[in-house]
């Protein structure tokens, strides 16, 4: 917005009007940017004035029940965060607090709470708890134990009209709206991974490093494809829209299957010579998969495995995908963005405060939970960069 002396003219451009000499005072205003504030003198040897304005993006700090943990889920209406202490915070599109719940599970290292429809399913070493969205109300608690209890990031998913529950064991299926038991299919070799989705399908992993392939029904395996990536700990395979699945390893070493002809397509360590410790899904966008691990973030070329720019380091989250943009939460509390296809810096925001947890879309805002606060920034000026 262009205005004068307090008067609005319009966006974009606007014809000022005065006598030689005389003195205006000059505001323009745009969400995500400072204003660009100035008294100008009419001057006919300057007959046209451009201002550019520079980008600002506003953080606002809502206090967290605990550290922020895992990766927080969210619908576009709502956004769910867990806190290292057992709790989760909600708050909606604007960001303002909701509601806020306890659960027993204490101890989780990577827990992350999953929407499904209008309920907010989490695990952790101690309960599955359910919630309504809206309003936080439980819906049902269970005790986990046996195998189901997890501390690393396992989460449930929907299929076939039923909550799965991943277990060292199995899969186990569960009436969505009381938590009672369905049914069970067992994983060979254990398993602590996340299930994925693909073509009305379940794909894990067991802790050998097979890919299993779980029917339509859920009743049987279709298919299983050997990996060098094993132990895979709480993330999920990530899942192209070609159907090419990517699986990270305890130890960091990667593989691209291809689930239709199911045989792996290529294998790599993300470091050649050094353990990379890997516990959260790699991310997937156009040809490159995106991987967290041991405080840097590596690109890898979907086709062939290659890095696609070199690591970067000092990474203290799991990537966010904006557009074009690479969003990465960074030591000393700044959140740096990076053209996604090159690893070019393009800017830097300061956050002030170390976020862990994966950065998620809120609405029309960006969620990063950080050790204390929840941080919420408006995102309008970060597409300009």
């Amino acid at each position: 917005m262009i205005t004068v002396n307090g008067n609005r003219l319009g966006r974009g451009r606007a014809r000022l009007e005065g006598a030689e000499g005389e003195q205006l005072r000059l505001l323009v205003e745009r969400p995500g940017y400072a204003p660009y504030e100035k008294t100008i003198e009419m001057d006919p040897a300057v007959p046209v004035r451009n201002v550019a304005l520079e980008p600002r993006v506003e953080v606002n700090f809502i206090q967290m029940p605990g550290p922020g943990i895992g990766s927080p889920a969210g619908n576009g209406r709502f956004a769910v965060a867990a806190a290292g202490e057992g709790s989760l915070i909600a708050l909606d599109s604007r960001g303002r607090p909701v509601w806020v719940r306890e659960t027993r599970n204490r101890s989780g290292e990577n827990t992350s709470p999953v929407i499904i429809g209008n309920r907010v399913y989490v695990i952790g070493e101690a309960e599955l708890v359910a919630m309504d969205l809206p309003s936080g109300r439980v819906l049902f608690r269970r005790e986990l134990s046996g195998g189901l209890e997890d501390r690393f990031g396992r989460r449930p998913v929907a299929f076939g009209g039923s909550v799965v529950i991943p277990g060292d064991t199995g899969l186990y299926f569960i009436n969505p709206g009381t938590g009672e038991d369905e049914r069970s299919l067992e994983i060979p070799q254990g398993s602590r991974s996340t299930p994925a989705l693909w073509d009305g399908r379940m794909v894990t992993a067991d802790q050998r490093g097979n890919l299993h392939v779980v029917a339509p029904d859920g009743r049987s395996i279709e298919k299983t494809i050997p990996t060098a990536s094993q132990q895979p700990i709480g993330l999920a395979p990530a899942i192209s829209r070609t159907g090419r699945a990517v699986l990270t390893g305890r130890r960091g070493t990667v593989s691209a299957v291809d689930l239709q002809a199911g045989v792996p397509a290529w294998e790599r360590p993300l470091a050649a010579g050094e353990t990379v410790r890997v516990y959260t899904d790699a991310v997937i966008a156009g040809n490159i998969v995106y991987i967290y691990g041991g405080g840097r973030l590596f690109a890898l070329g979907m086709d062939n495995g290659r890095d696609v720019f070199e690591p970067v380091g000092g990474v203290t989250a799991p990537p966010m995908i904006r557009g074009n943009l690479l969003v990465l939460c960074r030591d000393g509390g700044i959140m740096t963005l990076h053209d996604r296809k090159n690893g070019r810096l393009l800017g830097e925001i300061p956050l002030r405060e170390i976020v862990e947890a994966r950065p998620v879309a809120l609405g029309d805002y960006i969620l990063a939970a950080g050790r204390e606060n929840a941080l919420i920034l408006d995102p309008r000026s970060i597409t300009e960069y």
